[in-house]
């Protein structure tokens, strides 16, 4: 998991091996080992790869793997999908605005289509402060994961929320591992918007579409919100985001 996370961030940051290893005091070789998983650094060494990169780390607690109630065929439609990464990515990029807009349509904010389409396509606007802020945070974190995928990594599911560690389970198949996740994380208090974003691109990434709250169920949407966050119950909020696939075709 460490070796994912500083190839993205060097990635992300747009600097080479070579120059990573030079800031820290180390070979190339030993830069690509600690990328490939076949070698850790010791801990003082992590730190100054992560501090050459503008990260640091943080002590968290690991949260152990909980089920989340997920009926066997509620996933049906994404199991049946036949993966396509490179038609996934490209509609990824092209659905972006559609998918901020969703994003602003379930949290109520206040601006219209044109304003958020405006910001995504990098212009300022004018409105309502707080609901432009959060637009444009939205749009940093769809555009972060979407730059991932577009380089070929797949994003890392985990996230630190309330000083907690929640982790993808690897043993899950795709469909199951990326709502599952985004069910555990949402419960631990992690931004729902931000996780929405990194399991689309995690989808993406493996050839299906990337899920959105379609504008017609965003109640229903908040309702699987709660229950997600209450109970750990992901049966609403999958059937609410798969049927953002209707709008897809």
């Amino acid at each position: 998991m460490f070796g994912d996370t500083l190839r993205a961030r060097r990635i992300d940051e747009n600097v080479s091996i070579a120059r990573l290893a030079e800031l820290v005091g180390t070979s190339r070789s030993t830069i690509a080992e600690y990328e490939a998983g076949t070698k850790m650094p010791r801990f003082d060494t992590a730190e100054r790869l992560l501090e050459a990169l503008d990260r640091t780390y943080a002590p968290v607690d690991l949260v152990r793997q909980t089920p989340v109630r997920l009926d066997p065929n509620v996933l049906a439609p994404l199991r049946a999908w036949n993966p396509d990464r490179p038609r996934e990515v490209k509609r990824a990029r092209k659905d972006q605005a559609v998918i901020v807009d969703s994003d602003a349509t379930a949290e109520h904010l206040d601006v219209t289509w044109g304003q958020v389409k405006t910001l995504v396509d990098g212009t300022t606007v004018t409105g309502d402060e707080l609901s432009i802020w959060r637009v444009q945070e939205l749009r940093e974190s769809a555009r972060q994961v979407l730059r991932v995928i577009e380089r070929g990594l797949e994003p890392t599911l985990d996230v630190v929320a309330r000083g907690a560690l929640i982790t993808g389970n690897t043993t899950l198949d795709v469909p199951r591992q990326a709502m599952d996740f985004l069910v555990r994380a949402t419960q631990h208090g992690a931004d729902p918007a931000f996780i929405r974003h990194l399991t689309g691109g995690f989808l993406a990434h493996h050839g299906y579409p990337w899920l959105w709250v379609p504008h017609h169920l965003d109640a229903d949407y908040r309702r699987a919100l709660v229950a997600c966050k209450r109970q750990g119950e992901g049966n609403m909020m999958a059937r609410v985001l798969i049927a953002s696939l209707e709008k897809m075709y």
